[in-house]
């Protein structure tokens, strides 16, 4: 039985076909290649949190990730995209950041669709969560973020 289970688990079930869907921003082909799953890995132990991480951090736009596996050898890789909700501007440069805090990108100027936070001690890198100094302020600005939303409030900054 434990041999069965080990053959499972190492030799039997390689990934023979990859695809990937969901994404508007990226293709299936940049999904894949940034994923770091390869055919002929086992389709079980792939490693999925570190593909999740592979995605998130090198394609910053991906907010979810899911692995759909059709057997006996295929596996969807499922995204979906995040979109900038606010912005921080960090030296001469703003950062467009989603719900969730995720930093999905550096631009020049302020996005039009966006609103501005100011908070000192703040740190911006693009594929990582926004960095505040402490996590009062992370409760701080999803209680903002949450209470924008709920009393649909437009706001510059």
């Amino acid at each position: 039985m434990i041999t069965a289970v080990i053959l499972c688990l190492t030799v039997f079930f390689p990934i023979n076909s990859i695809s990937a869907s969901g994404s508007n921003i990226y293709t299936a082909d940049e999904i894949i290649a940034q994923s770091g799953i390869k055919a002929g890995d086992n389709i079980f132990t792939f490693g999925e949190k570190q593909a999740t991480a592979n995605l998130k951090k090198n394609l910053p736009f991906i907010e979810k990730v899911d692995f759909v596996r059709n057997l006996p050898d295929g596996l969807l890789i499922k995204v979906s995209d995040a979109k900038a909700y606010f912005c921080y501007k960090q030296g001469e440069s703003y950062y467009n950041v989603s719900k969730s805090g995720w930093v999905l990108e550096r631009v020049s100027e302020k996005s039009e669709d966006v609103f501005e936070v100011k908070l000192s001690g703040a740190e911006c890198k693009v594929g990582e969560m926004i960095a505040l100094k402490d996590e009062n302020s992370r409760e701080i600005l999803e209680n903002l973020i949450t209470l924008l939303e709920e009393n649909s409030f437009k706001v510059d900054s």
